[in-house]
């Protein structure tokens, strides 16, 4: 949960923990995963297409976006992949990929990608 929080190193929270850094990747994913599997539709409902237009009207009235459902945030080696309306509430999320995976490809191969996908076709 720290990890989460602060968004400290693996090696300090290593240190602080007297566990293996490696370790602390594994137990950093197995936390998400949980948090994932127990939360998320208790948090986050499922999206459907009138919130799509309802976000995309925020973001055009509020920060001048047009057409946008969405902002894309990553970070670290273990990448949580967040996507958040114009309110920063989180919209869709997708834990566990790796960094060295590149932006696109998480993108694409996430839930919220593969729909966006499906709907252009």
């Amino acid at each position: 949960m720290r990890f989460l929080a602060t968004g400290e190193s693996f090696r300090s929270l290593a240190f602080q923990f007297r566990i293996c850094h490696s370790w602390i990747s594994i137990i950093i994913r197995q936390v998400a995963e949980s948090i994932v599997t127990r939360m998320l539709t208790l948090v986050m409902p499922q999206p459907t297409e009138e919130m799509f237009k309802t976000i995309s009207r925020k973001y055009r009235s509020l920060w001048d976006f047009p057409n946008c459902v969405g902002a894309i945030v990553e970070f670290y080696s273990v990448v949580m992949l967040a996507i958040v309306d114009a309110d920063n509430k989180f919209v869709a999320v997708d834990i566990g990929s790796y960094g060295r995976e590149g932006d696109a490809g998480i993108y694409l191969k996430s839930k919220f990608g593969q729909k966006i996908l499906k709907k252009r076709i």
